[in-house]
């Protein structure tokens, strides 16, 4: 356990004793905690199944519910990974690269297997920044990271270099430097707020921002209350042209909407009954009164207050949660569409399958993509990745996100544009929705209009999470 009293660092790596089979080193999340992904299927009921993210991973499990050999979760695959592991497919056996609730713990508490009983206690030793009050409370090859006696508990945690290996697609930690002044870095939670509302943190931890091991980029972080740590401030990063999680630029300025049509608000046309967007949003700030251009490559956290704006020509804005497009929309005097709304407004009044009829054309809307965005600029495939999809330059790749309306053959009779790829929209269903695919998936949840995914609650936020808005006629 790394023990750390007042200015005095202490390393004691106790020796962890292996459980048996291979899923303790995969369960990350720590049970009783909401589960990442969820069961769905596409509107089309044609038996797709529902990924976490809505994308295509980079490798399928061995089965199909992530149950392993038991089936049940007992013996060898107590924990319910098995041959599956961080990259099982969906109950349906559509999603490749992103585990489901079947896929991470039904057989969790089960107590069987090789390791006899109490082998149901493994899924909090193998969460790395879950709660441990010493060494054998984590995972093997993770450790306690305390602040010593006195202070409640400690975090576990594993060495890390630049980025730690969380859940796919869920970036639950953040790699900061060793307090203990080693070359390597260590792996902490990040605050989050919906799990811990106000501190953000679990009793005993405090909310602080860090910089990430070796690099410029700073996160909020948990950090037991009491333990130092020696910031030497954020390091510059290189100078070298490549795109960075500091590249923040504003493409939008000096965009503004156009009229709106059929008496609706600028940028919006009827659809049905209301009013929509005719191009993904984009956003604007309110900046103490002043209104200045947003990132649509950048995070619209609170405090920030931002307006949602359409007009074409746009890169439309990713990283955005469910909750704060509903506040961007109501910013803008309008609001998130409704499931049926979007729908309704995807497949026309002929109710077809995708924006421009019922025979998918691969490219005429931005849907395309061969590789994961991510597995490009990482460079790997490798399951840290996945905890890394709120990276900046992800949608800065060629051959990523399309300005609006730039794809003139997805444009639906009432001429709205981009509802079938280029990004996910939510839509209001408070369960968390969203709908339409993006630039590398539009068939996992369902084919083009049809494609729902519901596996996230409106907190969620990745790259390929965009919106538009709708108002009432």
């Amino acid at each position: 356990m790394r023990v750390f009293a007042g200015s005095t660092f202490v390393l004691l790596l106790a020796v962890l004793v292996g459980c048996g089979g291979n899923s303790v080193v995969e369960i990350r999340r720590q049970a009783g905690e909401p589960s990442d992904h969820s069961e769905g299927e596409g509107d089309s009921g044609d038996g797709e199944g529902e990924t976490g993210e809505g994308e295509s991973g980079e490798g399928e499990g061995d089965s199909g519910e992530g149950e392993g050999d038991s089936g049940e979760g007992e013996g060898e695959t107590a924990e319910g990974e098995g041959d599956s592991g961080d990259e099982g497919e969906t109950a349906e056996g559509e999603g490749e690269g992103n585990p489901t609730a079947e896929g991470e713990g039904e057989g969790e508490g089960e107590g069987e297997g090789e390791g006899g009983e109490g082998e149901g206690d493994v899924g909090f030793r193998a969460f790395t920044g879950g709660g441990c009050e010493g060494d054998d409370s984590c995972a093997p090859g993770a450790f306690c990271l305390s602040a010593g006696e006195g202070f409640p508990g400690g975090s576990c945690s594993v060495v890390c270099d630049r980025y730690c290996d969380d859940a796919p697609g869920f970036p639950t930690t953040f790699c900061v430097d060793d307090p203990a002044g080693d070359d390597a870095g260590v792996c902490v939670s990040r605050c989050d707020q919906s799990a811990f509302p106000g501190s953000g943190c679990r009793v005993g931890y405090e909310c602080v921002e860090r910089a990430r091991h070796g690099e410029a980029t700073v996160r909020a972080a948990c950090w037991p209350m009491g333990l130092p740590f020696d910031d030497q401030g954020p390091v510059e990063p290189p100078d070298d042209g490549v795109c960075t999680e500091d590249d923040l630029p504003t493409p939008n300025a000096g965009l503004s909407e156009p009229d709106g049509l059929g008496g609706c608000l600028p940028g919006m046309a009827p659809t049905g009954d209301v009013c929509m967007d005719r191009w993904e949003a984009f956003l604007e700030e309110d900046v103490d009164g002043a209104v200045v251009p947003f990132s649509p490559f950048a995070h619209p956290a609170s405090p920030r207050v931002v307006i949602a704006r359409s007009a074409p020509g746009a890169v439309p804005q990713g990283y955005i949660s469910g909750r704060e497009a509903a506040a961007a929309c109501g910013a803008a005097g309008k609001r998130l569409c409704s499931d049926s709304e979007w729908l309704r407004a995807c497949r026309g009044e002929a109710n077809t399958i995708y924006p421009y009829g019922n025979t998918r054309q691969p490219g005429v809307c931005n849907d395309a993509r061969a590789q994961h965005p991510a597995v490009e600029y990482f460079g790997t495939s490798a399951d840290w990745i996945w905890s890394e999809l709120g990276h900046p330059c992800i949608n800065q790749l060629d051959n990523s996100v399309a300005l609006t309306g730039s794809k003139t053959g997805c444009t639906t009779s009432e001429g709205h544009s981009d509802l079938m790829g280029n990004l996910h929209e939510w839509t209001s269903d408070p369960a968390g929705t969203f709908r339409g695919g993006f630039y590398a998936d539009t068939r996992v949840n369902g084919e083009g209009c049809l494609y729902r995914t519901t596996a996230h609650d409106m907190g969620h936020w990745d790259y390929s999470t965009g919106f538009r808005c709708c108002a009432d006629r």
